[in-house]
């Protein structure tokens, strides 16, 4: 079945170039170098490339301050990495519309999933919250205090449109909708949904689609990705339940899926 995933965060001023390195594969994550599929950024006149611009928020905003909010969100195996270049940059026109400065990568790695390779291909989207208003500014005076007054005088107000909780559920909606209609350009009968298994089990009950709501009767499977990396000799007490819990929500989930599956096969 396809993977759905989409969620935003944000992070403070002093991490705010490291993690552009981190996402562009650069400087001491150049080990990530081979798993960049694609990277643009979108930049001021006074930024000659990503570095210039988001060392330039480390070193004019407020110290305290958020540097940079991210949405990360996995992309369509199915699909060729051309068309998963145009799915991105169709969100990113719908949802920043040209009105902040970004910088986006998508990565593509092998993941040994038990006993399995698969390939975890997956956008990162970092973007500055100062909202574009047209005026040309420094460096320096972009990350300045808004002057409402006289705006030419004052840096670029930042936007609050995406703090609330109802316009990430508004994004991950839109990612869905986007996802499954370039599914369906490309002819693949592939869906997927933002609704949690909880919900998606009422929908099958609610349409008498009995196997499919036995499918989706079980834990999800969710797990910091840290831990999958992290030698199991090294976590913690805390950590270690979480990674079991993690395996077993896996096993029955692939168990329910084949058998969800079997019984497909036995009605065609």
């Amino acid at each position: 079945m396809a993977n759905y995933h989409f969620n935003t965060s944000y992070g403070n001023v002093s991490k705010t170039s490291a993690h552009a390195s981190y996402i562009l594969g650069e400087g001491k994550y150049s080990y990530k170098e081979n798993e960049i599929m694609f990277a643009d950024s979108k930049l001021p006149s006074w930024a000659e490339n990503e570095n210039v611009f988001w060392e330039a928020v480390e070193t004019y905003e407020r110290a305290n301050g958020r540097g940079y909010r991210e949405f990360r969100f996995s992309l369509p195996n199915e699909l060729s990495i051309e068309e998963n270049i145009c799915l991105v940059n169709d969100f990113i026109k719908d949802t920043l519309k040209d009105k902040f400065y970004y910088t986006v990568a998508i990565h593509n790695k092998e993941v040994n999933d038990f006993e399995k390779v698969t390939q975890n291909i997956h956008c990162h989207l970092m973007f500055n919250e100062r909202k574009i208003d047209g005026i040309e500014r420094t460096a320096e005076q972009f990350f300045k205090r808004a002057n409402t007054k006289e705006p030419i005088k004052g840096g670029t107000k930042k936007s609050t449109e995406f703090n609330p909780k109802e316009k990430l559920l508004e994004l991950r909606k839109d990612m869905e909708v986007l996802v499954n209609s370039y599914y369906e350009k490309n002819g693949f009968e592939e869906r997927v949904t933002c609704e949690s298994l909880e919900k998606q089990k009422e929908i099958a009950e609610e349409n008498s689609d009995l196997h499919k709501a036995e499918f989706l009767d079980r834990d999800p499977i969710n797990i910091e990705g840290y831990l999958l990396k992290k030698p199991i000799e090294k976590m913690t007490e805390d950590e270690r339940t979480k990674y079991d819990l993690f395996i077993l929500n896996k096993e029955i989930r692939d168990i329910k899926l084949d058998i969800y599956n079997s019984k497909l096969q036995k009605e065609n």
